[in-house]
């Protein structure tokens, strides 16, 4: 019997052994209504390969809106079969913010650190006219220095210090298809930071013929992975901390401590399951407690699991919610309003939703915070705005703009679940009414 808050792997995985059989996770009571919402596979998968090679998410079910565009579309009269999005009475207006903590944003190629996103703020990195596009900005936990990668090369962006080179040529795995059969890169995606910010670990890989059958997801496909150790506190510090053959991940590591490293592992069949090394040795998860890890050898280890988001729509929502934002839509309508805890019955945002042309319906906001939880950072359809929770006003951002956030488990910890974040509550509500 497994107690509340913890996890029971044992019911969840199928683990490499003679009689072994594949299982699909049970019925979990734990935030069961949270999970029947969506099975959106996170950072460490905890799940057996069918859910992630079938996933599919629908953002809302057809409304008689939907079907009513659907059906003029197939008259060809009327409307056409693409709904454009939009806020609603759109009134922008102009103020100056001021976070409560230095963060990361970019305009355009340019990377900055500061407390209001403004031109003015000074530039840390920037990326050159042809090809300098900013691929990727991985903040550190403590928000103080970050990997960011962009022109082939993975840079350390520390303010008050020129930026440096740690890895160089640097392959990302965004050009992976361009790079020759048996030519190793880095994938830039797996980038995670230790709790202390100084480590930054990354995959080396090589690339490989694609397989014959594309939907196959064996362990000989990732033989080639292995996982590098950068440390930021010194130059060229560069270290194979698990060899190629030991090593595989889909989403990147995790960890326990400062010594123990895990990662999402398989067998032959494909079958997934967590495999943490702990004293050069193997050892597969079988559940997650509150303040230890059980293994399936009997090994037990004292400590949670730290790790970060790498689904920026995620971390985004978790931010929001912990700040007091959620939306709801309109019954019988396309519009969703975006409320604050502290103005429940007054929209500070309204938007249109709109359809695309398979008859999926989506709002179009992808959000995140400042620190200090009093200004939001949302991408609107074709527009980015500043949101002042406080005034209810918000202010109209170059469309380039972009804001880098690091969430962990550490920090995160109420929004960290079974190996994946999500918020503590739905950040879009009753969308399926």
């Amino acid at each position: 019997m497994v107690e509340s808050g913890e996890v029971d792997f044992s019911r969840a995985l199928t683990y490499p052994s003679a009689d072994s059989k594949n299982t699909y996770f049970e019925s979990l009571d734990i935030r069961e209504r949270n999970r029947d919402r969506h099975m959106e596979l996170q950072s460490f998968p905890l799940v057996i390969k069918r859910w992630f090679l079938s996933h599919t998410r629908f953002i809302a079910p057809i409304t008689w809106y939907l079907v009513g565009a659907l059906l003029v579309c197939c008259t060809g009269v009327l409307v056409a079969c693409v709904s454009a999005g939009g806020i609603v009475v759109y009134k922008p207006s102009e103020f100056t913010e001021q976070a409560s903590a230095p963060f990361f944003f970019s305009i355009g190629k340019k990377l900055k650190y500061g407390t209001a996103i403004s031109e003015a703020v000074p530039t840390v990195l920037e990326g050159k006219l042809v090809g300098g596009e900013l691929r990727a900005v991985y903040p550190s936990p403590d928000q103080t220095k970050a990997a960011a990668v962009t022109g082939g090369k993975l840079y350390l962006v520390e303010p008050g210090k020129p930026p440096r080179i740690l890895l160089d040529p640097f392959v990302s795995w965004l050009e992976g298809r361009k790079i020759p059969i048996g030519e190793t890169y880095y994938n830039y995606a797996h980038i995670q930071w230790d709790a202390a910010s100084r480590y930054i670990f990354i995959t080396r890989d090589k690339n490989q013929e694609p397989p014959k059958n594309p939907d196959s997801f064996h362990q000989p496909n990732h033989m080639n992975q292995a996982l590098i150790r950068i440390d930021t506190t010194q130059s060229h510090s560069i270290v194979e901390v698990i060899p190629a053959g030991q090593f595989r991940t889909t989403f990147g590591p995790s960890f326990i401590g400062d010594n123990v490293i895990c990662f999402d592992s398989g067998d032959d069949k494909g079958d997934v399951y967590l495999k943490c090394i702990v004293a050069g040795k193997a050892h597969i998860v079988n559940k997650v407690e509150p303040d230890k890890i059980v293994f399936t050898d009997g090994l037990v280890l004292n400590g949670r699991i730290f790790m970060t988001s790498r689904l920026d729509h995620v971390s985004g929502d978790v931010l929001m919610v912990e700040s007091g934002f959620h939306m709801t839509k309109r019954k019988d309508s396309l519009v969703v309003d975006l409320l604050h805890k502290n103005r429940p019955d007054s929209p500070m945002l309204s938007v249109e939703g709109a359809i695309n042309t398979k008859g999926h319906w989506g709002d179009g906001i992808q959000g995140t915070i400042l620190p200090g939880g009093r200004y939001a950072f949302l991408h609107v359809w074709n527009k980015n705005i500043l949101l002042d929770s406080e005034t209810g006003s918000y202010k109209e951002l170059p469309t380039n703009t972009r804001v880098y956030q690091n969430v962990n488990s550490r920090d995160h910890e109420s929004s960290f679940f079974m190996g994946t974040f999500e918020p503590t509550s739905p950040f879009r509500t009753n969308y399926s009414q």
